[in-house]
């Protein structure tokens, strides 16, 4: 069912209880604009290593891949 509300698709649990289903845990596949549903990929580590380093462009990464993992995307650490 689609809760108008809150926007997430959610299914009846008994009694009156509801539970959100779309991406409810880990293993559950999800797929946007048409892309084959997959589960929650794993943790990507930071940027380490390597003969330049680029304080800058590493900071930048380590925010987007924190971003990814608060979506959920992309597990935590």
């Amino acid at each position: 069912m689609w809760n108008v509300t809150d926007g997430a698709v959610k299914r009846h649990a008994g009694s009156y209880a509801w539970e959100i289903t779309v991406g409810a845990d880990a293993s559950a596949k999800v797929g946007f604009h048409g892309v084959t549903p997959t589960a929650q990929a794993a943790h990507i580590s930071d940027p380490s290593g390597g003969t330049t380093v680029d304080a800058e462009a590493r900071a930048a990464i380590n925010v987007i891949l924190l971003a990814l993992e608060g979506k959920g995307l992309v597990a935590g650490s």
